[in-house]
């Protein structure tokens, strides 16, 4: 099974890549229940929700 960052939204590592369909993966913490980007392979699924972690991670410049 392929390492998934924790969620970038809850911060839960209690994450998964799950099959939607055929040609259907994502990403789902189960703390959130947030979901990933669909994509057509397993390791582009997990490598798009440790994008979406990495940007969430970034602190905005105050106003």
């Amino acid at each position: 099974m392929r390492h998934v960052d924790p969620c970038p939204f809850c911060h839960s590592p209690d994450t998964k890549l799950i099959k939607i369909d055929r040609h259907e993966w994502a990403v789902v913490c189960n703390g959130c229940r947030a979901s990933g980007p669909i994509a057509n392979i397993p390791a582009k699924a997990a490598e798009q929700w440790s994008h979406a972690r990495q940007q969430s991670d970034k602190v905005l410049p105050e106003r």
